[in-house]
C-alpha cells in the first residue's frame, strides 16, 4: 500500500513540472532583428564601401520611417501607404524602402530584399543626402523602413562595385560575396482602357528608364504624361500608377440614315407565365481573413490559466487518491 502511495505521489509531482514546461512552449518567440541604428550603419557602409558618401541621419525622417514600421508591423503588411492614406512624397521622403519578413535582419533586407535596380537606387543612387529608419517587430516578424530624403546626384540605378550578399568567413567574421543584379522590365504590351489611355501599375524591380524603354517611349514621354514626377528628384514605388499613353480625343460617329419601318403586325396574345417561387438562398458566412490570426494570437492568457486549473486539479486528485487509501488502510 505503501508503496502505492509513493508512486501515486511521485506522478503529481511531476504533472506540475510537466504543466510547467508546456507553459513555456506557448510564450511566443522574439524575432532576432536588428535596431534602426543599426540598419542606418549597415546602409552608410554599404555606401562608403561603394565609394559614396554616408546619409546623414534626420530626426524627422527616423520618426517617419518609424511610425510607418510601427503601421506596418499592425496591419503585418509591407506597405509604403501611410495609415491617413498618404504616401511617402506626401511627407518629403525622396525615396523609402520597405523590408518584411519572419526573424528578417538588417543584412538580410540589404542584401536579399533590396538589391534590385528600384530598391538598390534608394541605397547607391544620390551622392549626398539624408536618412531615418525605423524597425517594429510583430511576433516573430520583422518590419523595416529606409526613408531617404536627396541632396545631390540622382535615384539612378549603379551596379554596386562591391559584393552584395552576405557570407561568413573562416572564425565568424562577416564578409560579402558576389551575387547577381537583377534587371526586370514592364511588359511591353498591355490592354488600353476605353479611352485608349495606357496605365502601368509598377512592379517590384521595376525603374522608369526601363518602363519607358519597355514601352517604346523617351524617358522625356513618360515625365510628359504623368506631370507628378520630378524629373530632378522623380519618386516613384511599387504599385504606383503611371500613364504611358493620355486618352484620345473621341472621334464623332456619324449617326446611320433612317429606313423605312416595317408594316406593322397585329400582336398574338400570349400566356402569362406562372412565376414559381424561388428557393430561399442560404448564406453562407466566410470567416474574415485574419481574424483567426489575431483570435489565436490573443490566446496566450487564457491558456495559462488552463494549463494552472490542470495543476490545481491534479494536485487535489492526487490528494484524494491518497487520503482513500490511507482510510482503507485504517
Amino acid at each position: 500500500m505503501q508503496k502505492r502511495i509513493l508512486r501515486l505521489a511521485l506522478i503529481g509531482g511531476m504533472l506540475p513540472i510537466l504543466c510547467l514546461y508546456v507553459l513555456a512552449g506557448l510564450r511566443p518567440a522574439q524575432a532576432q532583428a536588428g535596431s534602426a541604428q543599426a540598419l542606418i550603419d549597415a546602409v552608410n557602409a554599404y555606401r562608403v564601401s561603394n565609394g559614396l558618401e554616408p546619409y546623414g541621419v534626420d530626426g524627422g525622417l527616423m520618426s517617419l520611417a518609424q511610425t510607418q514600421s510601427e503601421y506596418m508591423a499592425s496591419i503585418q503588411t509591407c506597405t509604403h501607404q501611410r495609415a491617413d492614406g498618404s504616401s511617402p512624397g506626401d511627407h518629403g521622403i525622396s525615396a523609402e524602402n520597405v523590408a518584411c519578413g519572419l526573424n528578417l535582419s538588417v543584412e538580410g533586407a540589404i542584401y536579399s530584399q533590396w538589391t534590385d535596380p528600384l530598391h538598390s537606387a534608394t541605397l547607391l543612387g544620390p551622392d549626398t543626402g539624408l536618412v531615418g529608419a525605423g524597425m517594429e517587430l510583430s511576433g516573430s516578424s520583422v518590419y523595416y523602413t529606409l526613408a531617404v530624403k536627396r541632396l545631390s546626384g540622382e535615384f539612378t540605378y549603379r551596379p554596386p562595385v562591391k559584393p552584395t550578399s552576405v557570407a561568413t568567413l573562416p572564425g565568424g567574421t562577416p564578409g560579402l560575396t558576389s551575387s547577381p543584379q537583377p534587371v526586370i522590365y514592364a511588359p511591353a504590351t498591355v490592354t488600353p482602357q476605353a479611352d485608349g489611355s495606357i496605365v502601368h501599375t509598377i512592379r517590384y524591380g521595376q525603374t522608369l528608364i526601363g518602363i519607358a524603354k519597355a514601352y517604346g517611349i523617351t524617358l522625356e514621354q513618360l515625365y510628359a504624361a504623368n506631370p507628378k514626377l520630378n524629373p530632378k528628384n522623380p519618386v516613384y514605388y511599387e504599385g504606383q500608377s503611371l500613364v504611358i499613353r493620355v486618352a484620345s480625343t473621341a472621334t464623332p460617329v456619324p449617326s446611320p440614315s433612317a429606313s423605312p419601318r416595317p408594316p406593322t403586325r397585329t400582336p398574338v396574345p400570349t400566356r402569362t407565365a406562372t412565376q414559381v417561387p424561388s428557393a430561399t438562398p442560404t448564406i453562407t458566412l466566410s470567416p474574415t481573413p485574419g481574424l483567426y490570426d489575431r483570435a489565436a494570437a490573443s490566446l496566450g492568457g487564457p491558456r495559462r490559466a488552463a494549463a494552472y486549473v490542470i495543476i490545481f486539479a491534479s494536485v487535489l486528485g492526487l490528494l484524494l487518491v491518497s487520503l482513500r487509501g490511507f482510510l482503507r488502510k485504517k
